[in-house]
């Protein structure tokens, strides 16, 4: 066996890294975008765009560095933003829902129950009653 079968081409560990790190800061972009905007409207096309990305590539690049689609990404964050809400603020249901980007109450209740397994009404009560125990 020849010593050049053991070495690795460093310029192409290089590329590799210079790859990996791009995709990095694109996806801290996308999250950063999430994290300020989350109450808002979010369509697939404003987040490929906020990293001047086509939709169909973005959602590929989005789920094999964070093993979610965009759109579960997204419900999962406002759900915990509002785990947070139901747990520290009087705000309604029905508040919380629209304040962390929910338009509809009906599909917030669903997208918090497929996540916490209970609906958020009752996640308020097990939480409160978690404290006084």
């Amino acid at each position: 066996m020849d010593n050049k079968d053991n070495i690795i081409d460093c310029s192409i560990l290089s590329e590799t890294n210079l790859t990996y790190s791009k995709k990095i800061k694109e996806l801290k972009t996308v999250l950063n975008y999430i994290a300020v905007n989350y109450h808002n409207d979010i369509t697939l096309n404003d987040l490929a765009d906020c990293i001047h990305m086509n939709p169909n590539y973005f959602c590929k690049f989005f789920k094999e560095l964070t093993q979610k689609t965009p759109v579960e990404y997204l419900n999962s964050y406002r759900i915990g933003i509002a785990m947070r809400l139901l747990e520290q603020s009087t705000y309604s249901v029905t508040e919380i829902g629209y304040m962390v980007g929910f338009e509809n109450p009906k599909n917030f209740r669903r997208i918090f129950k497929k996540y916490v397994n209970m609906i958020p009404s009752d996640y308020r009560i097990s939480y409160l009653e978690g404290l006084s125990l």
